[in-house]
C-alpha cells in the first residue's frame, strides 16, 4: 500500500523544492470495512510525496524515489535523509495526520467483546493485533497517529520504529523491541494544540470568556487574567476600601458572543468547588463583549464566602498581630439564554466557562495600652468606686504606626482590621498580693469590672486556670453578609471600664496609683 500526497505549487517554498511546514493541511484517513481482516503494513507500504509531474504508483519498492514517481516525505520537508525522524518539519507532518482504522478488529476478540479480561488479553501478537507494523523497506516510515478504536496495535524490531506520528488503541499497544524517535511526543495528532476549531471558518463562532479585568479603588493594582488565574490585592500596598465592599472593580471580556446570552455564576469555597447551583448575574441576558461585574454585590459578595487564615502573631511594643489571608474562587458560564434565575449545577448546559481566585492579604492589628492609672485620689476616704474607662476604637484606614494608646488615666485599645475578621481579645488578670496597701495589690481588691455598663466581673479569677479575662473585646467570626457596613456591626463593646472601690485602709500616697496591663489576641 502507497499513500501518496500530490500538493500543488503553491504549497512549496519559493525555492520550489521543499514543502512549506507552515501550508501542511490536516488530513484524516479513514480505513474501512477489514472487520476481522486485521491490517498488516508489509514491506514496500509507506507515505510519500507524489511528483507534481508522474502520477504513477511505484511498481515495486525498487522505484521509491526514482524520477518521475514519488519523493520520501522527509526530504521533501526539509528531512537530512529519507529517514530522518527528528527534523522538526518531519514531525509536524505526522501531527497533522491521522489514520483512522474505523472497524478493524483483533482476530482474537472478534466479534468484539467488551469484558475487561477478554480485550487485556486481545491483540498482544503481530499475529492478531488489528494493525500490525512489522516489517519494512529500507527509505519508507509510516506517518500519522494511528487510532484504533475497536483493537490493538504491535510493532516489531525490525521496523526500528519508524512511524511519525502517535498510537490510540482499545484495546493494547505493543513495542516489540521497536525503538520511537527521542522526538516522538511532537508527532502527535494535533501537537501543540494547533488542530483548528471545527467552526473556523464557518458562520457560528465558539462563545469565548478571554479574560477578567480586575483594580482596586486607586487603579494602583491593575490585573488582567485568564481562566484558571489568581488576583492578589493587598491592603498594605493599595487602597482597597474596608470589608466588605473592597471596592474592586471587575470587567469580564468575551469573543464570539451572539446577539443575547445568558451570564452565570457560583462560588467556590476557598477554591473547592461546592458543585452549588449556578446564579443568574444581573436580572436579563448579556448583550455585549464586555459585562462590568458591580463591585458591591459580587466581588464582594465572593470575599465574604471564607473566612480569613490567620498567620504568625507577632508582638512588638504595645501593638499585637498577625497577618490574614482571604482565597475564595469564583466560576462563570455562558448560556444560550437567561431565562432562569438559577440553575442546578447537573442541569446547566454551558457555551463557555472562566474561573478565578481573588486573594486578599490584610493584617489584624490592635494597639493596646501598657498600664492604668487612678491617679493620686485619696481613695480611702470616700465610699462608692473610683471608675476607669479604657475606650475601644476600630479604624478603617491603614496602619502603618503603632496607634495612640493614649495616658495611663484615659488609656485607648485601637483595632485595625480592615477585613472585619473575628477575633479574641483577652485582659490579664492582676496579680494579688498583700503587698503594702497599694489597692492593685491587696488580696480580692480591684475585682470588678464592666464592658458597657454590662454583666460586671471579678478580676481576682476563682478559677485554678484563670490567667486571663476572656471576651474583654470580640468579633463574631461569622462572615458578613453584603449590606453590612462598619458602623451596622460595630465590635461587641467599645469601651471598657474598670472599677476600683474604696476602702478606708489605703495607703496615702503622693505617686499614682498605676498597675501594668497584660494583653493576649487570638484569631
Amino acid at each position: 500500500m502507497n499513500i501518496q500526497f500530490h500538493f500543488s505549487d503553491s504549497f512549496y517554498k519559493d525555492d520550489g523544492k521543499t514543502l512549506d511546514p507552515e501550508k501542511i493541511p490536516y488530513i484524516v484517513i479513514n480505513y474501512k470495512n477489514f472487520n476481522d481482516k486485521r491490517f498488516d503494513f508489509q514491506p514496500g507500504d509507506g507515505f510519500y510525496i507524489g511528483s507534481v509531474d508522474n502520477f504513477k504508483y511505484p511498481l515495486n519498492e525498487t522505484d521509491v524515489g526514482e524520477p518521475g514517481y514519488v519523493n520520501s516525505i522527509a526530504k521533501e520537508v526539509g528531512g537530512a535523509s529519507d529517514e530522518d525522524w527528528s527534523n522538526p518539519n518531519v514531525l509536524k507532518f505526522g501531527a497533522h495526520l491521522l489514520n483512522n482504522f474505523t472497524d478493524t478488529y483483533d482476530s482474537d476478540n472478534y466479534p468484539e467483546s467488551f469484558d475487561q479480561a477478554k480485550q487485556d488479553n486481545s491483540g498482544l501478537t503481530a499475529q492478531t493485533a488489528a494493525v500490525s507494523y512489522t516489517s519494512r523497506s529500507p527509505g519508507t516510515m509510516l506517518f500519522g497517529t494511528m487510532l484504533i478504536p475497536h483493537g490493538s496495535y504491535y510493532a516489531g524490531s525490525s521496523t526500528h520504529g519508524l512511524y511519525i506520528g502517535g498510537v490510540v488503541a482499545a484495546n493494547n499497544i505493543t513495542l516489540d523491541n521497536a525503538i520511537i524517535s527521542p522526538e516522538h511526543d511532537k508527532s502527535v495528532f494535533g501537537n501543540n494544540q494547533e488542530f483548528p476549531d471545527l467552526n473556523d471558518g464557518g458562520d457560528a463562532k465558539k462563545v469565548t470568556i478571554d479574560s477578567i479585568d480586575l483594580n482596586d479603588p486607586g487603579s494602583k493594582n491593575s490585573q488582567s487574567l485568564k481562566s484558571g488565574g489568581t488576583a492578589k490585592f493587598d491592603y498594605a500596598d493599595g487602597t482597597l476600601k474596608p470589608a466588605p465592599s473592597l471596592g474592586i472593580t471587575g470587567e469580564l471580556k468575551l469573543s464570539n458572543v451572539p446577539d443575547s446570552y445568558g451570564l452565570y455564576y457560583r462560588y467556590n469555597r476557598n477554591g473547592n468547588n461546592d458543585k452549588g447551583d449556578w446564579r443568574r448575574y444581573s436580572d436579563g441576558a448579556q448583550t455585549g463583549t464586555s459585562v462590568e461585574l458591580d463591585q458591591e454585590s459580587l466581588l464582594a459578595d465572593l470575599n465574604n464566602q471564607t473566612k480569613a487564615t490567620a498567620g504568625t502573631m507577632k508582638t512588638e511594643a504595645q501593638k499585637i498581630s498577625y497577618p490574614l489571608t482571604k482565597t475564595s474562587g469564583i466560576e462563570f458560564a455562558t448560556t444560550a439564554d437567561a431565562k432562569a434565575a438559577t440553575i442546578a449545577a447537573d442541569k446547566i448546559e454551558t457555551t463557555a466557562t472562566f474561573k478565578f481566585t481573588l486573594q486578599i492579604d490584610a493584617s489584624l492589628e490592635v494597639t493596646v495600652p501598657a498600664k492604668i492609672s487612678f491617679g493620686t485620689d485619696i481613695l480611702g476616704h470616700s465610699s462608692g468606686e473610683a471608675i476607669r474607662t479604657v475606650a475601644i476604637n476600630e479604624i478603617q484606614l491603614t496602619q502603618k504606626t503603632v496607634a495612640d494608646t493614649g495616658a495611663p488615666e484615659e488609656p485607648k485599645v485601637v483595632v485595625y482590621n480592615p477585613l472585619l475578621s473575628g477575633f479574641n481579645l483577652k485582659l490579664a488578670y492582676l496579680d494579688a498580693n498583700a503587698t503594702s496597701q497599694n489597692p492593685f495589690y491587696i488580696t480580692g481588691n480591684f475585682k470588678y469590672y464592666n464592658i458597657n455598663l454590662d454583666k460586671s466581673g471579678s478580676l481576682a479569677s476563682d478559677e485554678t486556670n484563670g490567667e486571663w479575662i476572656d471576651g474583654i473585646l470580640k468579633r463574631d467570626t461569622t462572615p458578613q453578609s453584603l449590606e453590612t457596613t462598619m458602623e451596622d456591626n460595630p465590635l461587641k463593646s467599645n469601651s471598657l471600664q474598670l472599677h476600683l472601690p474604696y476602702r478606708n485602709d489605703y495607703k496615702v500616697s503622693s505617686n499614682a496609683y498605676t498597675a501594668p496591663m497584660g494583653w493576649q489576641l487570638t484569631p
